[in-house]
């Protein structure tokens, strides 16, 4: 694998900020202590600078310790707690390692040659152990089975691996945390490297406990009690099932459904209809499969952790369409061995839009200025291309559907140029309910 983390050399010295240290203190307790320390400085390589203080510390000889992986937008500053902490553990100063002394109570350093440095080692997921049953799954559905065995994928976890550029022999994804890159995503201009980050170490680690329990439950079942989604496979004749394929096929008549499954997280329907909004919409959502685990287990959530790299066009929020052919640009999926091409999934919720204050590119804020929510409630960003109005069918509790084909829109004003398809954003993660995801294959 190629290196895109690394431990960075301080120049001075020629030596890395990489230190190795212990404690030992045979009069405490009964089999005294024995503690180790270890610190490091990694280099992000991307496109902007990002700088982590990786540091593990424990019981020398006990599991692995614990991990804590603190972000820095520069060296600088990195280097500063780096030295700050080093004095802290050792009693003695960075810059005087070669004449290191012994402190009582402190920690020791362990001096290393450049061969003796070595990587961090990753809890590696054994996907064929995965989707080879060793307890027998308690679900019933081969259907369900099928679409959870495309979760549990090599491709969907190694996609996330990538995007992130991370070198998981310096940064071990079983060992990221959730509350520290939360913290970190207050670096803003590495917020779409962190969000990534926080996608994998979900996935990641709900397999790893799959894995971790193959001997007691299936992975399948494991995943989806994980999920905690409710899942209804959908009969293709069912008049929900029609008008579903009819939306599909309005703007994407070349799609192959393999299956539509009526879904239901816990509390999202009470927090829907609390938020006491009217205008409410089947929408679509695209999505990535790397990210499908997080977005069912947590809901779409309002920022890039949810929208895509071009969502954030109109600011930061939860981005759906009324057409399928524009959220099929945001999905990818897994390549089939049967040479049929890539199934993928898409997202059909439901969105109180409330009023909506209609945008355009050219519009004097663009969009990203905060949105009056005394007044609007949802942003629209206005499509060249449009549903025909006269086929929007209205469901259950007033819900509507754009069923119409593409037509051109007539109302874009002159200098009040839209996009290629309607967009729609909220801000609040309270308006959006998942209700339908469409596997299919394209």
């Amino acid at each position: 694998m190629s290196i895109t983390g690394e431990v960075l050399i301080e120049t001075d010295k020629n030596e890395p900020y990489d230190v190795h240290l212990t404690k030992t203190d045979v009069n405490y307790g009964i089999v005294g202590l024995y503690n180790f320390y270890r610190m490091q400085i990694i280099k992000h390589k991307s496109k902007n600078n990002l700088y982590f203080l990786f540091t593990r510390w424990g019981r020398i000889g006990e599991a692995e310790g614990q991990y804590q992986l603190t972000p820095y937008s520069t060296l600088d500053e990195c280097r500063k707690e780096f030295v700050k902490v080093f004095r802290e553990k050792t009693g003695n100063a960075w810059k005087d390692t070669n004449q290191f002394e012994i402190k009582p109570k402190k920690y020791t350093l362990i001096k290393l040659n450049e061969r003796e440095i070595h990587k961090y080692s990753n809890v590696p997921i054994d996907f064929e152990r995965l989707q080879t049953e060793h307890v027998s799954s308690k679900l019933h559905s081969s259907i369900f089975k099928d679409f959870l065995k495309t979760l549990i994928n090599r491709q969907a976890i190694r996609l996330n691996i990538d995007k992130t550029q991370l070198d998981i022999e310096w940064m071990p994804v079983s060992q990221l945390k959730r509350d520290t890159l939360q913290k970190a995503r207050q670096l803003k201009q590495q917020e779409k490297i962190l969000d990534d980050l926080l996608e994998l170490e979900l996935s990641y680690k709900i397999l790893l406990g799959a894995q971790a329990n193959l001997k007691s439950i299936s992975p399948l079942d494991y995943l989806y009690k994980s999920i905690n989604c409710q899942f209804e496979a959908m009969n293709k004749d069912d008049i929900d099932s029609q008008l579903i394929l009819r939306y599909i096929w309005a703007s994407a008549s070349s799609i192959q459904v393999e299956q539509i499954f009526k879904i239901a997280r816990p509390n999202e329907d009470e927090r829907l209809y609390k938020s006491n909004l009217d205008n409410h919409y089947l929408l679509w959502h695209g999505t990535n499969i790397r990210n499908l685990i997080s977005i069912l287990t947590r809901g779409l959530l309002v920022g890039p952790l949810a929208a895509m790299a071009s969502g954030s066009l109109f600011g930061k929020g939860i981005y759906t369409a009324d057409t399928f052919a524009k959220s099929l640009g945001y999905c990818s999926g897994v390549k089939q061995n049967d040479g049929g091409g890539e199934r993928c999934f898409m997202i059909l919720c439901e969105v109180a839009l409330g009023k909506i204050k209609e945008m355009g590119l050219n519009n004097d804020d663009g969009g990203t200025k905060q949105l009056d929510l005394n007044q609007f409630q949802s942003r629209k960003g206005t499509g060249r291309l449009i549903p025909d109005p006269r086929y929007i069918v209205t469901r259950n509790y007033g819900v509507r559907m754009p069923l119409g084909n593409m037509i051109d829109n007539t109302d874009v004003k002159v200098g009040f140029y839209g996009l290629n398809y309607n967009e729609y954003i909220v801000y609040d993660e309270s308006q959006v309910a998942l209700r339908y995801l469409v596997q299919f294959r394209r």
